[in-house]
């Protein structure tokens, strides 16, 4: 994990789908930062991130 010295804006959102849902980071220039599929199942929803 880096360590920064300021903090910079970012903006998560979630995809929602039948089987899965996909949830993503990205910074204030568009870039991901990360991305992660969860299963609709209750494994899936108790899965940490």
């Amino acid at each position: 994990m880096a360590i920064v010295d300021s903090a910079r804006p970012v903006v998560g959102g979630v995809d929602t789908h039948l089987d899965q849902h996909v949830a993503a980071v990205v910074d204030a220039v568009g870039g991901v930062l990360g991305v992660g599929r969860f299963p609709v199942t209750p494994a899936g929803y108790r899965r940490p991130a």
